[in-house]
């Protein structure tokens, strides 16, 4: 599972220095009812673990939902819970990650 984990974040910050999508983020347990709107992709799908967030990813959760994000830079964690949405921003500067999260 490690040696797993080990190569997507390889293959993700080697997709961002082709100047692909930044991810920020990844969704490490999501349980009940959880969706993602995507910014590239507008619209509300389920989010599934393992799922990459980018700058500007919206989360929802139901009154049933729980999902925690993992962010890549500082591997510091953000647990969502029930009747939540989340919006998460970031971006890549010279010193690392500036990621912010605003809730509504």
């Amino acid at each position: 599972m490690i040696r797993r984990k080990s190569i997507l974040l390889i293959i993700l910050l080697t997709a961002s220095q082709f100047g692909l999508a930044q991810p920020i983020a990844i969704a490490t347990k999501a349980m009940g009812t959880v969706e993602i709107n995507k910014n590239a992709q507008p619209g509300y799908i389920s989010l599934k673990a393992g799922t990459i967030l980018e700058d500007g990813d919206g989360i929802r959760t139901g009154s049933d939902g729980f999902v925690l994000l993992i962010f890549i830079d500082d591997k510091s964690q953000l647990k969502v819970k029930g009747d939540s949405e989340v919006t998460i921003f970031g971006e890549k500067n010279r010193f690392g990650y500036i990621q912010e999260c605003s809730h509504g």
